[in-house]
Formats: C-alpha cells, structure tokens, sequence
C-alpha cells in the first residue's frame, strides 16, 4: 500500500513489469506504451488513466509523477498498469489484484 497526504505530488511511484518466466526477468519495454490507471476503490470511478515515464525500457522500470490535482481528493484508491507492445499484445499489472493508494487528507 503506498500512503500519500492529499495535495502531495513529490512521491512518485516506481515500478517494474516482469516476466513470469523463471526468476521473473524484466519484460523489455522498448517501444511499448504504458498507461497508469487510478480508480476509486468503492465505485471504480477513474481518477486518472495516461501514459507514465519509462525509465529503464530494457530492464523494465517505469515512474508515475503525480501532476497537480491527481491527489486532491482524499480516499483509497486502486492502481493499475497496462502495458501495450509493439506487437499489440497487452499485459496488466499486478497480475494479481491491483496497488492500493491511499490519499489521507492533508492538516493544511
């Protein structure tokens, strides 16, 4: 679970899409789109849904910057990455259930 005040867009989240093959290696993200997809836990309402930055495509990584007003509304949160390859296949992730985000609002 990844904790956020409301308001914060400092803490990016980082991440990583392996392969299910032995030892999990990176899937290589040359060429692909990846778009992160945020809803609200209780009604699936879509906080945001767009590409995020790939960082290192060969071993996988990729970094979701929050931009102002995505964490303004306090709430638990579900996130999601899509991955589309050159070749039009997809890949979600996690592969099982979703990362939990969970905005608290802020004091001031």
């Amino acid at each position: 679970m990844l904790r956020l005040k409301e308001g914060d867009t400092a803490l990016p989240i980082n991440g990583k899409i392996t392969s299910a093959a032995a030892g999990n290696p990176p899937r290589d993200l040359t060429g692909c789109t990846v778009v992160a997809t945020l809803v609200a836990a209780d009604t699936r309402e879509i906080l945001l849904s767009r590409p995020v930055a790939i960082v290192d495509a060969t071993g996988g990584a990729w970094r979701l910057d929050w931009q102002d007003g995505e964490t303004s509304r306090p709430g638990k949160y579900f996130l999601e990455i899509s991955v589309t390859f050159p070749d039009g296949h997809v890949a979600h992730a996690p592969t099982d259930g979703f990362l939990t985000v969970l905005i608290e609002q802020a004091l001031a």
